[in-house]
């Protein structure tokens, strides 16, 4: 059994012509289950999007009680609030998720796009390092 029960690829935040293996530990899977949480669950499918194509990518965004992170931004069409009720993403948000330096994937939510912007999530508190459509500020 690996570190992880569910295993993603994705651009490596530290060389972005390589790739990074990331993933979900099944602890984490398990109590999302045993609390019902089924929408966190189906979003999973969402996580796979966005790091297979993520928008942007920035690191150093602190959270409570969490270290610095990576944060793989995307634009999914759909939403999941569970494995057999998909809906239209909601407007105007982004999906992230958050990925810890050892590769651990700890949250993935819907934030807010910032205002006049395509690729960033509303409240940033990071630095650019990966962005599909230009490079990244030096």
């Amino acid at each position: 059994m690996g570190r992880w029960q569910l295993t993603f690829t994705t651009i490596d935040p530290r060389n972005s012509e390589s790739v990074w293996e990331v993933g979900v530990h099944e602890s984490q899977i398990r109590f999302l289950r045993n609390q019902g949480h089924q929408a966190p669950l189906a979003r999973l499918v969402i996580v796979g999007e966005v790091l297979a194509d993520p928008l942007s990518v920035f690191e150093g965004w602190s959270r409570p009680d969490k270290e610095d992170c990576y944060v793989y931004v995307g634009d999914p069409k759909t939403d999941y609030h569970s494995l057999s009720i998909q809906k239209p993403a909601p407007p105007n948000f982004l999906f992230l998720v958050f990925i810890l330096p050892d590769g651990t994937i700890d949250l993935w939510t819907w934030r807010a796009r910032a205002p006049g912007s395509s690729n960033i999530p509303e409240d940033v508190k990071g630095r650019l390092i990966w962005d599909r459509t230009r490079k990244p500020p030096n």
